[in-house]
């Protein structure tokens, strides 16, 4: 395999460990992630939507109006979050910046949100006499804080954990992906040990040192 196709699957196994990681906190149930090793830096990661309805109808008053809104913000920049940490992760761990292919998908829906809940905003404000956003506000907030989780030392051997699965199988389920993080918190609840391995030793190692930054 040619280190061009190598690097691509490192690339796509990180991406959807980002991707499922962030999907089971937010409350969704991952049903996998996979990586196809045919077609380097092609990958997906697959779990139950949020179908919840909004509790609140904006056209009743003031007080609902609030409600709706912080209802469907709530919603949507979790779905945010779960786009962003792809491309994040991918970009942290590779120390380069986005995909060209594997990054704008994701950020083109993130915009596509974000404009959304604006022109919605803009409807809730004569209502509700909220204060106007910025979409471009919103992105940039969801992704500083998810860079914050990200950086995280539980998190971040996490999403290594689950993307040496993906480069070593191509596939990790749903049961795989809690144990990851599980194991992650319990491992950095042990007394410091100086020869203890930060992540998997099956794992490249020119990706190692990519674990506390």
């Amino acid at each position: 395999m040619a280190q061009g196709d190598i690097t691509h699957i490192a690339a796509a196994a990180w991406h959807e460990a980002g991707h499922a990681l962030a999907a089971m906190r937010e409350g969704r149930t991952v049903i996998l992630a996979e990586i196809c090793r045919h077609a380097p830096g092609s990958g997906r990661t697959v779990h139950f939507p949020f179908r919840r309805h909004n509790r609140f109808n904006p056209v009743l008053g003031t007080g609902d109006a609030k409600a709706s809104w912080r209802d469907t913000l709530d919603r949507n920049l979790a779905e945010v979050r779960i786009l962003l940490a792809g491309p994040l992760a991918e970009a942290k761990a590779l120390n380069q910046s986005f995909r060209a292919i594997g990054a704008d998908c994701d950020l083109a829906t993130c915009h596509r949100i974000a404009r959304r809940l604006s022109n919605l905003h803009d409807f809730v404000v004569l209502r509700g006499k909220l204060e106007k956003i910025s979409p471009e506000e919103l992105m940039n907030e969801e992704r500083a804080r998810v860079r914050r989780w990200l950086g995280r030392r539980d998190t971040w051997r996490a999403v290594g954990t689950i993307a040496a699965t993906l480069m070593e199988r191509g596939r990790i389920g749903s049961a795989e992906v809690i144990r990851a993080y599980l194991e992650a918190r319990s491992e950095l609840q042990r007394p410091l040990d100086l020869n203890w391995e930060l992540l998997p030793p099956t794992r490249p190692m020119k990706l190692i040192w990519q674990e506390n930054r």
